[in-house]
């Protein structure tokens, strides 16, 4: 009758859609254990604030698999139940939000799960002009709208729809608005989506309560259009895939207790296209250690959608880069002595991505080394770190490296 869960999950392939929610399921259920049906009438399924009521029959039929039919509603319609679906807005300041704007949520499941078959199945959520201010700070979120639908009429996963038309919102002033659509999301994804909206770090702590010993600060900008199927992609043919758009960043500045210095980015620029993501400036700094960078990432999209490797080419230029300050989980004294496989062991090479980097780093410190003018072609891929034709001085002596730093088990 009275079922609880503390921490409850959902996840659609990579993607959170319920996170760490406490469940509560109150029902009565009407068995038929000789033909294993059963039955579920005026049931409340509750979602941290959100509750659900549901009826309908689950039943295992003789051919195997799990027979569906059921329609669930919110028994709420006020912004706030649907806001205590998100984990960082749901905690123990919850109840102290002050709320306007409502929420329509509803959808049914009917057919057979069955190895690939799965049943139809129709979800809808709409918000209409949500709003949310903590009490103890001077700003809001509002304006806040949402129309999305999911569906599938059943028998094969390929045939889901997932419709977006409308998410915005007015972050303290900082507006923001997108739609997407997916098709076809297991043979061939078609996707159509749109992305315009601008943040400005400083002022996320006037509508998010945050730690005292985070501090943000910079803007951000940014649009994007993307309208086709990734065949086309993967056919090289770019003139049936219309993707375009940019992002800007300038002044950011992050302070955290998770990073062992600030991160400073001076600016930052990313244009979109159907061939390629191109960084066309990157300047940074991380406590004394700058960098700045320049390239592009050729299968952006692939990787997102289907999880193909992430391949890219950059030029990477450093006057002072102090490893040491960046990673201090290096032991500095530990990557002196003879066992330096071990203290670099810890530092591991993503397995789904193809980087080639020519670097020229005036200067770099790593452990107890000194070493200076590193000139040269390296490439990330498959766990390895491979050197090529590497230059540096050291010792008061030019060394020139090939080789590989394999991190593969």
């Amino acid at each position: 009758r009275d079922t609880r869960i503390d921490s409850f999950s959902i996840r659609y392939d990579k993607f959170p859609l319920i996170s760490n929610a406490a469940v509560r399921l109150m029902a009565e259920v009407e068995m038929n254990l000789a033909d294993w049906i059963f039955d579920f009438r005026d049931n409340e399924l509750l979602i941290n604030a959100l509750p659900l009521g549901f009826d309908g029959q689950i039943s295992l039929p003789p051919g195997g698999g799990t027979m569906m039919d059921f329609s669930f509603t919110a028994a709420r319609s006020d912004f706030a139940a649907f806001l205590s679906l998100i984990p960082a807005i749901y905690t123990e300041d919850f109840a102290s939000l002050e709320t306007s704007g409502s929420m329509a949520l509803g959808g049914s499941v009917n057919g057979l799960l069955k190895e690939d078959q799965i049943p139809s199945f129709d979800l809808k959520l709409n918000v209409d002009n949500g709003y949310f201010r903590y009490p103890d700070l001077p700003a809001a979120v509002s304006n806040v709208n949402v129309d999305a639908g999911f569906s599938n009429p059943g028998n094969m996963a390929d045939m889901t729809r997932i419709d977006i038309p409308l998410i915005s919102a007015d972050l303290a002033g900082n507006p923001f608005q997108a739609s997407f659509s997916l098709r076809t999301p297991v043979s061939d994804p078609a996707i159509d989506m749109a992305l315009n909206g601008s943040i400005n770090l400083g002022d996320i702590g006037s509508f998010i309560p945050l730690n005292e010993e985070i501090s943000l600060k910079g803007l951000i900008e940014g649009s994007l259009e993307a309208m086709g199927n990734m065949s086309s992609i993967e056919r090289e043919e770019f003139h049936d895939f219309h993707a375009a758009g940019s992002i800007s960043a300038r002044g950011i500045e992050v302070s955290t207790p998770l990073l062992p210095a600030m991160l400073e980015i001076a600016g930052a620029e990313v244009q979109f296209s159907p061939r390629y993501l191109s960084v066309n400036s990157f300047e940074s700094r991380f406590g004394d250690s700058d960098l700045s960078a320049r390239g592009r990432i050729e299968n952006i999209l692939s990787f997102l959608l289907e999880g193909e490797v992430l391949t890219g080419s950059f030029e990477v230029h450093s006057s002072y880069l102090n490893i040491n300050e960046i990673m201090p989980s290096v032991d500095a004294e530990a990557a002196a002595e003879e066992d330096q496989e071990v203290a670099l062991s810890v530092i591991p090479v993503p397995d789904n991505i193809d980087f080639s980097l020519d670097a020229d780093i005036q200067r770099l410190i790593f452990g107890k080394m000194d070493m200076g003018n590193i000139e040269g072609h390296l490439r990330l891929v498959d766990s390895q770190l491979m050197l090529d034709q590497l230059g540096l001085d050291l010792l008061d002596g030019r060394i020139a490296v090939r080789g590989s730093y394999d991190t593969r088990e």
